[in-house]
């Protein structure tokens, strides 16, 4: 439900126990910043960002529940990608250790690009690679990639279907919470249709 694609950021190869869990809604969620999508022309009846750009390939993030940092740093990489036709490749554990320290991590977490990305910026995955840990924040770090801003898509955690796809169709990708059950980790394609109590994993669109 963030305003910024078409592939799972995070493994379906684990057991849900072990990854499906990262994504803890604030209580009490009530964003500030929300994108307005609805002035948008008529969406078309066809519609794939991956025509308009090459986006990051699904990545693990193994047992530790980061799949909220992992979702935050392809919605940066590929949001780049679409909208500036840039490749980068974003550090997952750069935004898994340094936002939010001790209060996120790989017992979850949510999006908060304001608290990171937007005053900071991203750093490459070169320079500090996943470990899939907790691991202490770093000084001195190349902080290469910016944003300029941000937004939540309306509806809170609700966002309806049109708001969904002229996000998708404005900018290319979106940051989205889920509610994965076991039967998530056997996905393999088609209209999904597993259901549990509650967001509990985030991916992108």
């Amino acid at each position: 439900f963030l305003s910024m694609f078409l592939s799972l950021s995070c493994s379906t190869g684990e057991s849900v126990e072990s990854f499906g869990k990262g994504l803890v809604v604030p209580e009490n969620f009530a964003p500030q910043n929300v994108a307005s999508v609805k002035s948008l022309v008529a969406l078309p009846t066809e519609f794939d960002a991956r025509t308009k750009a090459k986006f990051s390939p699904v990545e693990n993030q193994g047992s530790c529940r980061s799949c909220w940092a992992f979702s935050m740093s392809a919605t940066i990489q590929d949001s780049i990608a679409y909208q500036l036709g840039e490749s980068f490749d974003t550090s997952e554990q750069h935004v898994l250790s340094c936002t939010r320290p001790r209060e996120y991590s790989c017992r979850g977490g949510f999006f908060d690009y304001n608290r990171h990305m937007e005053p900071f910026g991203g750093v490459l995955g070169s320079e500090w690679k996943y470990s899939g840990r907790d691991e202490p924040c770093r000084s001195n770090l190349n902080h290469k990639i910016k944003i300029q801003s941000w937004s939540y898509l309306p509806g809170q955690d609700k966002p309806s279907n049109d708001e969904i796809k002229a996000a998708i169709f404005q900018y290319g990708i979106v940051s989205v919470g889920v509610a994965a059950d076991n039967a998530f980790t056997r996905y393999r394609g088609g209209v999904f249709k597993g259901y549990a109590r509650g967001l509990n994993h985030a991916v992108n669109l």
